[in-house]
This record gives structure tokens, sequence and C-alpha cells, in this order.
């Protein structure tokens, strides 16, 4: 059984040791001059390679249920488990998020590539794509600039779009396209959004925990909390790219979008106002400005007050019952239109790519047989987290065993054997 893998990445070399441990002879075609670079910048340079609180809830995907036999067959367990038994340390942190104990990304990646050699799987780079068919007795035809490679079964693990740098160009849609498949339009994800408010200029730099509610043509999709960062034209951090999917689709289609910002999420409105008034009571002489920098960042008091339009040398006492109104809602409900997003230069993942309907839970194509998908191609994208890593290994795994036994077992540890 000879196995043809098409990309080098994440996916597809987690296809490609699991098909060779499981007999076939492997053979993986990377279209830039080196394996898995992409790995090396995830997790800033740390490599977040799973997380603790995984589920199939945890994926974008038109069809939900599509990721959880995977996920199932190969799970954060396994990932660790896998990980460990290859010889590489692992460590998890508060938050459930698993690194390599190194804190290098180097290391992951080099504990895939050390697997390959010693499995025997044939890496050729610089593999420039031109054509990949089916030929009428069954075998796969993938044609290159210098030559012509056949296989019994041909997994394409591309990757999508996102951090071109990394050799990502999307080139895997069009060979997908080649096989009669349909692609939903890849989109950035995992990024910062843009708008623009004219408040940002002031805001710029302020980091804080907050609320963030996502609304699409009035309909509310989606709510994060976390550490938010505003910079002059857009908003970012954790909880923004955890929402960037739906919002970036909605922009995407014309719809407002519209992230409304909770400055205070630990306080409700009723006790930020009950807060407001004490305040006037006790420091009614004092600059609202410098009194609401007790419980805000300045920057953010400043923001607020532009748009009530009071101004920062009013005093405390002359705050209006209206005015404390506005304060209050602007602070819990501060509006932010997004209009735009960035490039797949700044995403750290696609959205869209192979539509799910087409592919079975083995990741093997209902129109090609003995055609399969890995990774980032398909139309499956997770949070932020390691979430997309863990759907990497997991499709991988199940790609690479399928591909070459035709049933797929949960992942059984090394060290049990």
């Amino acid at each position: 059984m000879e196995v043809g893998i098409i990309g080098g990445g994440a996916s597809g070399m987690t296809a490609a040791i699991f098909a060779a441990r499981n007999g076939a002879k492997v053979t993986v075609l990377e279209h830039t001059g080196r394996i898995g670079k992409k790995i090396l910048s995830t997790g800033n340079g740390k490599c977040n390679f799973t997380n603790q609180k995984l589920s199939k809830d945890d994926y974008n995907c038109d069809h939900p249920s599509f990721a959880e036999t995977a996920l199932r067959k190969f799970s954060r367990v396994a990932a660790v488990d896998f990980f460990e038994n290859c010889g590489m340390l692992t460590e998890s942190k508060r938050d459930g998020y698993y690194y390599p104990a190194t804190g290098q990304a180097s290391t992951v990646l080099n504990t895939l590539r050390y697997q390959l050699q010693i499995l025997g799987v044939k890496v050729l780079t610089d593999q420039q794509i031109e054509e990949a068919k089916k030929e009428k007795n069954g075998t796969f035809c993938v044609k290159t600039k210098d030559r012509i490679y056949r296989f019994d079964r041909l997994i394409l693990a591309c990757g999508g779009k996102a951090a071109p740098a990394t050799g990502s160009d999307g080139s895997g849609f069009r060979i997908a396209e080649q096989f009669g498949h349909k692609i939903h339009k890849p989109l950035p994800v995992l990024t910062y959004l843009k708008s623009k408010e004219p408040c940002l200029k002031e805001l710029a730099g302020v980091r804080c925990r907050a609320e963030i509610s996502l609304e699409a043509a009035g309909e509310l999709l989606q709510k994060e909390t976390g550490e938010l960062q505003l910079n002059k034209d857009n908003l970012s951090g954790i909880p923004v790219f955890q929402l960037s999917h739906k919002a970036i689709r909605a922009v995407d289609q014309k719809k407002k979008t519209v992230l409304f910002v909770d400055f205070l999420p630990q306080c409700s409105e009723k006790e930020l106002e009950s807060k407001i008034k004490k305040m006037v009571q006790m420091y009614g002489p004092l600059p609202v400005s410098e009194i609401l920098g007790g419980i805000l960042h300045k920057k953010i008091c400043g923001a607020i007050l532009h748009k009530a339009s009071i101004t920062f040398e009013t005093s405390m006492k002359k705050l209006t019952e209206k005015e404390i109104q506005q304060i209050v809602m602007l602070t819990k409900k501060f509006r932010f239109e997004i209009v735009s997003f960035p490039g797949f230069e700044a995403a750290q993942a696609t959205q869209g790519g192979v539509d799910v309907a087409e592919v079975d839970e083995n990741m093997m194509s209902r129109k090609i047989e003995g055609l399969y998908f890995a990774g980032e191609m398909l139309d499956v994208d997770g949070r932020c987290g390691g979430y997309n890593l863990q759907w990497a290994w997991s499709s991988g795994y199940v790609a690479g065993c399928h591909s070459v036994n035709g049933e797929v077992q949960c992942y059984k540890s090394a060290s049990a054997e």
C-alpha cells in the first residue's frame, strides 16, 4: 500500500506517521522548502498543542457533529500521550493549555520529524503540484513540474490560507476542486477586527478585562470574556479572536456587525449606578474624570465622557440623573461597529474550505474513493487555545489510519502495549 500525502504541516505529518505505523509506504509532498514551518509560530513560538477543555462545541462547522468522531478517536488525552510516548515532555497550565515542557514550538516539530524519519517516511520538499487525479485503474496520479507520482491512496493536508509566509497559500483548495469538491469561501479567523469608531485613537494601548457581545443584523450571536486589547483602528485579544469567526462571516455577508463591550463585567448596571451616586455624595466638588478613574482605566473614562458629552471638569455633584444613566450605559455597553477585518497574513487559522458534507467521518471523500482530507483544508475551525492543532492531530490520525486499514480504532497508548 502506497499512501501519498500532499502537505507537510501538522495534519499531514500526523497522517503520515499513522499511515506508516499501520504498514503503508508513505510519501509526503511539501511545496515549500521545509515541513512544519507553521508549527513554529503557534502559541507565540511555544506551541499550545491541545487543550484540557475540549469538545465538538469548540469548533465552527456547518455540520457540528462532523468533527466529533475524529476528536473521540484521537482525543486531547491521546495527543498528550502520543507526544509523551514519542519522547516529548509536556506540561499543562492553569488555563488548561498544554505545551511542550521546553516552552519551544520547535520541540513539537522535531518530535514529528523524528517519527517520520524512524518510520521511513519519504519527505520531498519544493514540490509544486500541477495536477492531481484518479486514474481508471484506481491509482492516484500527482504531477509536479519535474515528475509524476502514483499512489494507492491520497491524503490532501495542504493547509488553508492563514499565515501565508509559512506556506499556506490555499493551493490545496484548487486540488480539491480538481476532484470535484465544493469549497466554502476561505476567510481569516482568530484575528483582530477593524472599527472606525473615533474614540479608538484615544483608547489605543488599553488592555482590560471585559465582556464582549457580538451582534449581527440585530441578532446576538456570541459572548466572550477575557482581556480586550484596544488599538487605534481595531479591537484585539483572545475574546475578540474567539468570536472572530461569526463576526468576519457577518461582515463578509454585508450584515451590520457590532461589538458591545462591557468594561465592568463584574458589576451589574444597578450596582454601578448605586456606586456612582455614592461617589457623587462623597466627592461632590471633585471632577468626574478624576473620580471615575477609581473604577475604570483613565482612557476608558475619557472615551465614555466624550461619548456622553460630559466635560472632564464637570464636578460630580453637577451630574444629572440622565448623565449618570449615560455613564452606566456606556460602561456596560460601549458600541463598536465592525467594518472590516485584516487579511490572512494576520490570521491564525482559516474558516471555510472543503464542504464537510462531501466527506465522511473517516475523512474520506464521498465523491472519490481513496481520497482523504485532513486539517485546515476542511471547513472546520476551532477556538483559540490549541483547538486547531488538536483538529490537525485528530483528523490526520483518522485519515492516516483509515487510508491503510479501511477502519479506525481509538488511539491506543504505546505504553499500554
